[in-house]
């Protein structure tokens, strides 16, 4: 009797292993999702709305020096301020895109994880169940060897 309960525990693992990798596959398939929304979101909503403040920051700032009555050519300290103002404003986008890419990165190398836990399930599933066969080979060979009966 112990060959039917390995071979019953064996197909129960095998089982277990392809439902736990059907779990983590969907939360790859979720932190997928969620990455290319954040990404998405960052290309559509947030890098306008920096883009516009700067904008705003820049004609402010622009306004305030022609407010001023300096005169604004190139090569003048005031010229010099608003091209120090303008790249320092590029930088900071730049850092923005940046971060939003390494966030991406960071959440699809996170899915890619939950795929790589979830053939490992599958593996572990497979290996009991092989583990479990081979011991109903032996369980059932050595009642035969014993009783002349598979079964015991």
């Amino acid at each position: 009797m112990s060959a039917i309960g390995n071979i019953v525990g064996g197909i129960g693992a095998d089982a277990l292993g392809k439902y736990n990798q059907s779990v983590y596959n969907q939360q790859a398939a979720l932190a997928k999702r969620r990455a290319e929304i954040s990404k998405a979101t960052f290309n559509q909503v947030t890098k306008p709305l920096i883009e516009k403040q700067n904008n705003r920051e820049y004609s402010n700032f622009f306004v305030s020096i022609l407010k001023s009555g300096v005169e604004f050519r190139e090569g003048d300290s005031p010229y010099l301020a608003a091209l120090e103002f303008k790249v320092n404003q590029a930088t900071d986008l730049a850092i923005a895109e940046f971060n939003a890419e390494m966030d991406f990165n960071d959440q699809l190398n996170q899915s890619l994880l939950l795929q790589a836990k979830g053939a490992g399930e599958r593996f572990s599933g497979q290996m009991t169940r092989n583990a479990e066969f081979a011991k109903a080979i032996g369980s059932a060979g050595s009642s035969y060897y014993k009783t002349g009966s598979l079964l015991g």
